[in-house]
């Protein structure tokens, strides 16, 4: 590859620099940047002024966070803005039809946000303790393997295979709210809103989608009630949260092109040992909005309570048969 290409490639998990462009690395001003959460969404669901929770108990306005972007990258986005705005507007029809790389390269350029935002934070902490904020190994490779595929926005960079798993569900809510969720350590993310949903995990390597294909091949197509969206979304973060960290991903560079593939130790997945108790936990968290506890799901010897699967005929549960609200 010619050197002049590989040396646009800018990691700031690496460096760090808040006056260069997230994720180009081209030097800003402070009156360039994006807003971490796309304006329409914030629009559309009056984010602005809202607050999001962050690590290190801090909190954040919507609105209010902003990264440093290049106009030029900024152009980029926002027209990978434009397409998933018109489909996530109109619908899950028009949702299942998009390139999950598109989801995909959306939500990652959003978690990417956010933790620039929570390494910046780590970094004030430190500096107030008189410590020097340092990122894992795991996270920082993790992070700049996201990082670099984010990066196939603007310059040629390809990976082999699937670098995420990702299940999109029509669901029946009662109206149109903003229900999203994030988790930076294994790089999770879920979004609901209109008439569906997704639970999407970001540098699984595709292992979680093949650990649940059989509770996702009972499902089909059918619509999913809420409380069973939420349970999709705990059986995908758990899955995540047993699974054995991959190695990372081999880099190539060629003439034009950068081309990312997983490592041959990582082509088997390995997945730990399933704890009902600890499942059951994640799943209290998403079952809050209906005032069901873990102590509600889970009592030994039973299996977990399940809206997804009944555990007598093992067959999937139709959101209709659920006498919760939606």
């Amino acid at each position: 590859m010619e050197k002049s290409i590989e040396g646009k490639l800018y990691n700031y998990f690496t460096e760090q620099k808040t006056d260069k462009c997230l994720f180009t690395g081209r030097l800003v001003n402070e009156s360039e940047n994006i807003t971490v959460f796309p304006e329409w969404l914030m629009t559309r669901y009056h984010l602005h002024d809202q607050w999001l929770g962050m690590l290190n108990w801090n909190r954040e306005k919507y609105g209010d966070m902003k990264v440093p972007c290049a106009p030029e990258a900024r152009a980029v986005i926002e027209n990978l803005e434009k397409q998933i705005q018109s489909a996530f507007e109109t619908g899950y029809e028009a949702v299942s039809r998009l390139n999950t790389d598109l989801i995909f390269l959306w939500a990652s350029r959003i978690v990417c946000g956010l933790l620039y935002y929570e390494l910046e934070y780590g970094k004030e902490f430190g500096r107030k303790r008189g410590r020097e904020f340092i990122i894992s190994p795991l996270l920082g490779r993790k992070y700049s393997d996201l990082m670099l595929m984010v990066q196939s926005l603007f310059y040629p960079v390809r990976w082999v295979g699937t670098p995420y798993s990702i299940a999109v569900r029509k669901v029946q809510y009662s109206k149109d709210g903003f229900n999203f969720r994030d988790e930076t350590r294994k790089l999770n993310l879920s979004l609901g809103m209109l008439d569906f949903g997704f639970t999407l995990c970001l540098q699984d390597q595709g292992q979680v989608r093949k650990f649940n294909k059989e509770i996702l091949d009972k499902m089909g197509k059918a619509v999913l009630h809420p409380i069973q969206f939420e349970e999709l979304n705990a059986r995908f973060i758990y899955s995540n949260y047993i699974l054995k960290e991959h190695s990372g991903w081999d880099v190539s560079y060629f003439d034009n092109e950068v081309v990312m593939r997983p490592r041959e130790e990582d082509q088997e997945a390995v997945f730990g040992k399933w704890d009902d108790k600890i499942y059951s936990s994640t799943l209290g968290e998403y079952w809050k909005p209906w005032g069901i506890e873990s102590k509600d799901i889970y009592n030994f010897p039973d299996s977990p309570v399940s809206y997804l699967v009944n555990e007598y005929t093992n067959e999937f549960i139709d959101k209709d048969s659920i006498p919760l609200p939606y």
